[in-house]
């Protein structure tokens, strides 16, 4: 009906989703995470200091953490989970047993970087840019539905749709599986360094969330055979909503009010959008 609502409705759920990814960041984490990053250089410097120490033959070497430290060590005792667990401690020598606490944070730290095709990068640049692909990917995984024909829409796409993802997702694992044993060169290493299933612990929380997506894909298919994939995929995103909620309410992932009531009011600006791209859209 007016291309001018329809852009103001995509610029309001653009915004909207922008918001709700924004707020839902748990602040209180980034904070105990800045925090741990300086204990992990703390960590590493001292080993080093300590690997230097012994490699010099130096017995005298004496602790660097001062009693400013050791009362900030005592306030983290307030604190929960990780920094509890990773506080900086007098250091040790190197062959102490001891010691691996060092080895611990070190490793922690390790984990927050991926490594790809020999670079690294932060887990926090490569989760964006991996939500960046899913949402450009994801986003077109229905444009396909526009091209079949008639008695194929609908509820008879859903069986084309899953032969195609089982096949990708098979080509896949053969694919990471030939590149392990170029790497390896053994089968039985190469299958080794696939992901282990654990169905033992996984077939019903895994299960659950395998019904519970292709009952929702399935009703994404619908909604984009009979609204389009303008309105019909829009709506779909509220989806980010619920998870929000149950991110919130559920989970506790933001505790700050504040970021609890801005992501609400962003989660209203998307459902704005959402009615307003409804109300210009042609029947």
């Amino acid at each position: 009906r007016s291309a001018l609502g329809a852009a103001v409705a995509g610029l309001s759920m653009v915004f909207g989703l922008l918001g709700m990814s924004y707020y839902s960041f748990p602040r209180e984490a980034t904070e105990k995470e800045n925090d741990l990053k300086y204990r992990v250089l703390r960590a590493k410097t001292t080993q080093e200091e300590w690997e230097e120490g012994v490699e010099e033959g130096n017995t005298e070497a004496t602790s660097k953490c001062t009693e400013e430290e050791e009362e900030e060590s005592d306030d983290d005792d307030e604190d929960s989970g990780v920094l509890r667990m990773y506080k900086i401690v007098r250091p040790l020598p190197v062959e102490s047993p001891e010691n691996t606490q060092y080895a611990d944070i070190i490793a922690l730290s390790d984990k927050r970087t991926v490594t790809l095709w020999g670079h690294t990068f932060s887990s926090y640049n490569a989760g964006l840019a991996a939500a960046i692909f899913n949402g450009t990917w994801g986003g077109s995984i229905l444009v396909p539905l526009h091209y079949s024909s008639g008695e194929t829409k609908g509820l008879q796409y859903v069986i084309s749709f899953s032969v195609g993802a089982t096949v990708v997702t098979v080509a896949l694992w053969a694919l990471r599986y030939v590149y392990h044993l170029f790497v390896q060169r053994s089968y039985v290493a190469a299958f080794q360094k696939l992901p282990p299933f654990h169905l033992s612990e996984m077939w019903l929380p895994g299960g659950t969330a395998g019904i519970l997506w292709s009952m929702g894909n399935i009703c994404s298919i619908m909604s984009v055979t009979y609204l389009g994939e303008g309105v019909g995929y829009s709506v779909i995103q509220s989806g980010m909503i619920v998870s929000g909620i149950w991110g919130i309410f559920w989970y506790k992932e933001i505790q700050s009010c504040t970021s609890i009531l801005k992501w609400f009011g962003s989660a209203m600006i998307t459902i704005g959008g959402i009615l307003l791209l409804g109300y210009v859209h042609i029947n």
